[in-house]
């Protein structure tokens, strides 16, 4: 072997590892794809909804977006993905959650396991319809709304407040799903506690027990109930309530807790002396998050941003009109269309729950459920 051999392999040799480390620092950095950015969402929402905005997502950014959605089984206890996206988010497997109401993202919350994703663009999501401190944004909202029958409204005997439930005129004629197996009728009577405090709470329930509030299986249910006739009005989202309407059925809804007193004058309380405040109506946001210390975070920041910009929440409009937009105004201009402003229902009083309040209250609320059914 000649001198100029032995003095230029090990310098080849260098070259070589330095070559190979440098390719393997550079797959770390863009997660094994070959270069090619990419978002990994886990989403409880339709696909109908997802599909359109992560197709346009990649071609405007070419950042490819894979999707996990939940199964049919997943929702049967309406906790949807929480539970996968908790046990897999050590893996990376995840990037972002799309959930079906701020309850699946609460233990995320309060475990600091989401991302702060305040910026110019998202704190333009009305502050009803995303987490106090940022850490997600509802893309599009349900409210809870109080369902009945048309002739009901003409007759003018509607409700003003969930409370009307315990009025002993509606004894056995008001139908609510059952909020030991629903989110949505769960996160309504946690706002009352959240509201009125555990003793007023406690007392709601064990008065909605005597009423004989008809405990059914979800809001279709309830809204089947009022058609045959077996109550004569109930509570239901308001998505539910707009397809029941759309498929030709004689049904009417109302937002409840809007005038002031609703609430107090309801539960025959004198105003000024013992009254409380007007509840609200309850939002249920779709909430977008982004999860921490994720491989793709400046690309997921980038998702959530392009889902809840002005021309996506247009787009999503036309495909779920059924469901409120979570941005103050959007205007024709914004969105890059012709045809009127999407306007959010500012005139609606809402009933905002924060994270910290739920934490504060929910173990107290889940202690006290089964006063709903009568036991102790």
């Amino acid at each position: 072997m000649s001198r100029n051999s032995v003095l230029h392999t090990p310098i080849l040799s260098r070259n070589f590892f330095f070559g190979f480390f440098v390719l393997l620092f550079v797959s770390a950095l863009t997660g094994c794809t070959g270069g090619k950015p990419e978002v990994i969402l886990y989403s409880d929402v339709d696909r109908s909804i997802v599909e359109p905005i992560a197709q346009a997502f990649e071609r405007e950014k070419k950042i490819a977006v894979t999707v996990t959605y939940a199964t049919p089984e997943d929702l049967k206890d309406d906790s949807g993905l929480s539970r996968r996206v908790r046990d897999e988010t050590s893996e990376n497997k995840i990037d972002l959650y799309l959930a079906q109401s701020p309850l699946s993202v609460q233990k995320l919350t309060t475990d600091e396991m989401l991302e702060n994703v305040s910026n110019t663009t998202t704190v333009q999501v009305a502050p009803a319809f995303r987490e106090a401190e940022m850490h997600w944004v509802g893309i599009r909202t349900r409210v809870r709304v109080l369902i009945f029958r048309k002739k009901q409204r003409l007759k003018a005997k509607i409700p003003l407040s969930i409370a009307a439930m315990t009025r002993p005129e509606w004894k056995g004629r008001v139908a609510i799903a059952d909020p030991r197996k629903l989110n949505s009728s769960h996160y309504h009577l946690l706002t009352y506690f959240v509201a009125y405090g555990e003793r007023e709470g406690k007392e709601f329930l064990t008065k909605i027990h005597k009423n004989e509030v008809q405990l059914l299986e979800n809001d279709h249910a309830v809204v089947a109930a009022i058609e045959r006739g077996k109550a004569d009005w109930g509570v239901v989202d308001s998505d539910v309530a707009q397809r029941a309407i759309s498929a030709g059925e004689p049904l009417d809804f109302s937002f409840p807790d809007q005038k002031e007193f609703s609430t107090s004058d309801t539960l025959d309380r004198t105003r000024g002396g013992n009254s409380l405040p007007t509840l609200g109506v309850p939002a249920l946001p779709l909430p977008l998050a982004l999860l921490k210390n994720r491989p793709h975070k400046k690309e997921g920041r980038d998702f959530v941003d392009f889902f809840v910009s002005p021309r996506m929440s247009f787009l999503l409009e036309q495909k779920t009109p059924e469901l409120l937009s979570t941005r103050t105004t959007i205007s024709t201009a914004e969105a890059g269309k012709s045809g009127g402003a999407i306007t959010n229902p500012q005139s609606l009083k809402f009933a905002v729950v924060s994270t910290s309040e739920i934490s504060k209250i929910n173990a107290v609320f889940l202690v006290s459920l089964p006063l709903i059914a009568g036991s102790p």
